[in-house]
C-alpha cells in the first residue's frame, strides 16, 4: 500500500512541478527531480533474459534466485538471476552486476548464449521462451547533487540506486515519508554514496577468480551484515564492511583485503560531500 502522504501528494513528476495538497501555501512547493542521473556514472549493469511459461522449468528450479555466481564461459563474470513473475511466468537473465564503458557491441548476445548455456546445464528449456529481456542502466550518478532551494533530486537521481544490486525503488518507497516530511538526507545520501562506490571499485578491479572469492565471503557473512550491507543506512552498511574486511583478513588468501584498502584510500580524492 502506499503512503497516505504518497497518496495525497501525487505521483513524481519527471519535469513538472508537484505541490502538496491545496491547504498548504505556496511555500510548501517542492521539485521532486526523479530524471536520469545528470552526470551518471560510466558504470553499467547489464543482463540479457528471457520470460519461460512455469512448465518449461523441472520442478526442482522453480524457486527464485538472486545470484547464482558459478561460472559459466564468457568474456566477464556474470550471474543468474530467476524469479516468477506472479502469472504463471518466469524472468531468468544472466546478468552482469557492473561492466565500465565502453561496452562491446556483441554485449548482450554473449550474455544470450550465456543463459542458453546455463539454462541448459539447469534442464531449463530456453526454447519455450515466450518474451526477451535486455537491461542496460548505469549504476547510479558519479555523486550527489547540492540541490537548489525548492528542489529535491530522488530515486537514482538522488543517490537511492544500489550500485551492487542495481535496486532502487524499495529505498525511494522507504524514504517517502521523510522527504515528504522535509528531513535533511542529503549528507547522509553522500556519505552512503560514496561507501557504496568503495565497494563497486573494488567489485571493478577483481579478475573473476577473487570475484567469486569476494561474493563467496560476502554471503557469508552473518544474515544482519548482508541486509545491513544490502539495505542498510550509513551505520549499518560500515560496520557491515568492516566485518566483511575482518574475515577476509582471516583468510590465507588476502589479495582481496589488499585491493579493498588500495581502491578506499584511493578514493579519497572523491569527498563525499560535494
Amino acid at each position: 500500500m502506499l503512503s497516505p502522504k504518497l497518496r495525497n501528494f501525487g505521483a513524481f513528476p519527471t519535469t513538472r512541478t508537484a505541490t502538496c495538497p491545496s491547504e498548504l501555501s505556496a511555500a510548501d512547493t517542492l521539485i521532486i527531480d526523479t530524471r536520469p542521473p545528470q552526470h551518471p556514472l560510466p558504470v553499467r549493469q547489464v543482463a540479457s533474459g528471457i520470460i519461460l511459461p512455469e512448465d518449461a522449468l523441472p520442478p526442482q528450479e522453480r524457486f527464485a534466485v538472486l545470484m547464482d555466481f558459478r561460472p559459466i564461459p564468457g568474456p566477464t563474470p556474470t550471474f543468474h538471476y530467476r524469479i516468477p513473475l506472479g502469472d504463471g511466468t518466469w524472468l531468468l537473465e544472466e546478468t552482469i552486476l557492473a561492466i565500465p564503458e565502453p561496452l562491446p557491441i556483441d554485449l548482450h548476445q554473449q550474455l544470450t548464449d550465456m543463459l542458453h548455456t546455463r539454462l541448459q546445464r539447469l534442464g531449463i528449456d530456453s526454447a519455450k521462451a515466450i518474451a526477451t529481456d535486455q537491461v542496460n542502466f548505469p549504476l547510479g550518478p558519479t555523486h550527489i547533487p547540492t540541490d537548489p532551494p525548492g528542489t529535491l533530486s530522488f530515486g537514482a537521481r538522488g543517490g537511492y540506486l544500489h550500485p551492487a544490486t542495481g535496486y532502487s525503488i524499495g529505498m525511494s518507497l522507504a524514504a517517502i515519508d521523510r522527504t515528504l516530511d522535509a528531513t535533511p538526507q542529503n549528507v547522509h545520501l553522500k556519505l552512503l554514496h560514496f561507501l557504496r562506490r568503495c565497494g563497486l571499485d573494488v567489485l571493478l578491479s577483481l579478475n573473476p577468480t577473487p570475484f567469486r572469492v569476494f561474493f563467496d565471503t560476502f554471503f557469508d557473512l552473518p544474515e544482519r551484515h548482508i541486509f545491513g550491507y544490502l539495505h542498510g543506512n550509513v551505520a549499518a552498511t560500515t560496520a557491515s564492511m568492516l566485518r566483511f574486511i575482518t574475515k577476509l583478513a582471516a583468510q590465507p588468501r588476502n589479495r582481496i583485503k589488499r585491493e579493498i584498502l588500495y581502491t578506499t584510500l584511493s578514493l579519497g580524492a572523491y569527498s563525499p560531500c560535494t
